[in-house]
C-alpha cells in the first residue's frame, strides 16, 4: 500500500508537470491577453517580434512566465495612450516573470504605475525589459511613471532599461518619474539603468516613500527636472533597512525655484537609509547637490565616491543631528571643502566627514571586502534559462555550506558546493545541458540556516 501511495503521488506530480504549456503568439493566441488568461500554474507565453496594442490585466495565477523572443528585436508592449501598460494586481511571487519587451506609451489619468502596475501583495520578478515613454499623471501623490509598487509588494526589478518615464500633473506634484515605491513596499531594484525620468514633485529617477528598497548596483543618470527634490533618488520616511549601495548616481538635477528642496542627487526628508559605495558626481541642485538631508533624517554615508557636485556634496538642514559620514572621498586627498579643512565637494554643519578616505582606490577595496550581514540567496538569473543560469548568496562568517540541486520530484541531480567558505558574496554558475525543460529547486543549507528557490529550465 506505501509503494501504491507513493506511485500515485508521482503520477500526479508528473501529470501536473506534464500538463505546463508554451503558448505561442500570435500562434496560439493573437494577444497576450489572451495567452495569459488561458495560462496555468507554471506556463509560459512566448511573444514573437512585432507591436501589441494592449492594456494588460494580469490574471490570478502564479508562476507565468512572459517572455519577449527578442533575437532579431523586442516585442513591443504599446499601451496607446489609453491606460497602464500592465496592471498586476494578483498575489504573485517572484516566479512570475516579465522579460525581453519594450513596455511604452502607458498613460494614467488619475491612476498610478503608466508602465506596470505591481499592486497589493504582487512580486513579479521584471528583468531585460526597456521601460520608456511612460507617463502617470496622478495629482498630489506618488505617480511612478515607468513601474509603481504598491504596499507590501515586494517585486524584484533587475537589468531593465527605464528611461524617459514621467509623473506629472499640470502644477500639481506628483512623484516617482522612473519608479515608484509606496508604503510599505520593499523592492530590490538591482542592476538596471534608470535615465532620463522625470517628477515634477520628488524623485525623478526613484521615490521611496515608507519603503524598505534595495537599491543596488544601478546606473541612475540625468533624472530630475523636479521642483522639489530628489532628482536622483528621493527618500521619505524611510528606515536604514532601506539600503542604497554601488550605484552611480551622476547627472541628476533639482530645477532653481523657490519650492525646491533639494537633493540633486539623493534627497532624505525624515528618513535614514544606509548609502554606502556608490558614485555620488556631477549632480545639481541649490540644496545638497549630492546629498540633502532634512526633518530629522538620519542617514548612515560611508565609502562613496562624492565628487564634482554643482552644490553641496552633502548638505544637512537639521542641525539637532550629527549625520554620519565618515570615510568617503570627496574629490580631494585634503578632504572635504566648506566647514571642512580640503578642496574636495563642500560639506555643510552638523556633518561627520572625519576620517575622510585619501584615494578612491580605498572604496574599490573596502567594497570588494565588504562581509554581508545576513544569510542571503538571491533568486536565480536569467530564469527561466537554457542552458546555464547564475546563482548568487552572501554568508555573513566562515561556514561549511552546501548548494544542491534537485527536480520537481525531489530528486536529487547535483551538488554544486560542498565545503567551508569565508564570509562574503558569491556566484555560481549552474550548467544544465543535457537535462529536460522543466521545474528545478536549489536549496543552499549553512549551519542552521537553509533556504530553497525554484527555477525553470526551458529549452
Amino acid at each position: 500500500m506505501k509503494h501504491f501511495a507513493i506511485i500515485i503521488i508521482s503520477f500526479f506530480l508528473l501529470s501536473s508537470f506534464s500538463i505546463s504549456k508554451v503558448w505561442e503568439v500570435p500562434g496560439d493566441c493573437s494577444t497576450i491577453q489572451a495567452a495569459l488568461d488561458s495560462c496555468q500554474t507554471g506556463d509560459t507565453v512566448r511573444v514573437a517580434k512585432g507591436i501589441y496594442y494592449e492594456n494588460i490585466i494580469w490574471p490570478n495565477t502564479q508562476s507565468i512566465c512572459l517572455i519577449g523572443e527578442n533575437n532579431t528585436g523586442y516585442p513591443i508592449i504599446d499601451g496607446g495612450k489609453i491606460s497602464r501598460v500592465i496592471d498586476i494586481t494578483a498575489e504573485v511571487d517572484r516566479t512570475t516573470i516579465i522579460k525581453g519587451f519594450i513596455i511604452r506609451n502607458g498613460v494614467g489619468y488619475e491612476i498610478v504605475g503608466a508602465g506596470i502596475r505591481c499592486g497589493r501583495n504582487s512580486s513579479p520578478t521584471i528583468t531585460g525589459n526597456i521601460i520608456r515613454d511612460n507617463v502617470a499623471m496622478i495629482p498630489g501623490n506618488v505617480g511612478g511613471g515607468g513601474i509603481f509598487c504598491d504596499s507590501a509588494a515586494s517585486p524584484l526589478i533587475i537589468e531593465n532599461i527605464i528611461f524617459n518615464n514621467i509623473a506629472t500633473w499640470g502644477t500639481f506634484f506628483s512623484d516617482g518619474g522612473g519608479i515608484a515605491c509606496d508604503r510599505y513596499s520593499e523592492p530590490e531594484i538591482i542592476g538596471n539603468a534608470i535615465m532620463g525620468n522625470r517628477a515634477n514633485g520628488l524623485g525623478g529617477g526613484i521615490i521611496c516613500l515608507e519603503s524598505s528598497a534595495l537599491i543596488k548596483d544601478n546606473i541612475i543618470f540625468k533624472n530630475g527636472h523636479v521642483l522639489v527634490g530628489g532628482g536622483g533618488i528621493a527618500c521619505l520616511l524611510v528606515s536604514s533597512s532601506t539600503i542604497i549601495t554601488g550605484n552611480t548616481i551622476s547627472e541628476n538635477e533639482v530645477l532653481i525655484g523657490s519650492l525646491e528642496i533639494g537633493g540633486g542627487g539623493v534627497l532624505c526628508l525624515d528618513a535614514s537609509p544606509t548609502i554606502t559605495y556608490n558614485i555620488i558626481s556631477d549632480n545639481t541642485s541649490n540644496n545638497g547637490a549630492g546629498i540633502f538631508c532634512k526633518d530629522g533624517s538620519n542617514p548612515v554615508i560611508n565609502y562613496n565616491n562624492i565628487y564634482n557636485n554643482n552644490g553641496y556634496g552633502l548638505k544637512n538642514a537639521d542641525s539637532t543631528l550629527i549625520i554620519d559620514a565618515e570615510y568617503n572621498w570627496w574629490g580631494d586627498a585634503s578632504g572635504p571643502s566648506g566647514v571642512g579643512p580640503g578642496t574636495g565637494d563642500s560639506v555643510s554643519q552638523w556633518v561627520d566627514y572625519e576620517p575622510w578616505l585619501e584615494g578612491v582606490s580605498e572604496i574599490e577595496e573596502r567594497l570588494f571586502n565588504a562581509i554581508p550581514k545576513d544569510y542571503v540567496v538571491y533568486q536565480n538569473f536569467p530564469n527561466p534559462f537554457n542552458p546555464k543560469t547564475s546563482i548568487r548568496f552572501d554568508i555573513p562568517e566562515l561556514t561549511f555550506i552546501t548548494i544542491k540541486i534537485y527536480d520537481l520530484l525531489g530528486n536529487e541531480i547535483e551538488t554544486l558546493v560542498n565545503e567551508e567558505k569565508p564570509a562574503g558574496t558569491y556566484e555560481i554558475t549552474w550548467y544544465a545541458e543535457g537535462l529536460p525543460s522543466g521545474v528545478y529547486f536549489y536549496r543552499l543549507q549553512a549551519g542552521d540556516f537553509v533556504e530553497t528557490k525554484k527555477m525553470v529550465l526551458l529549452k
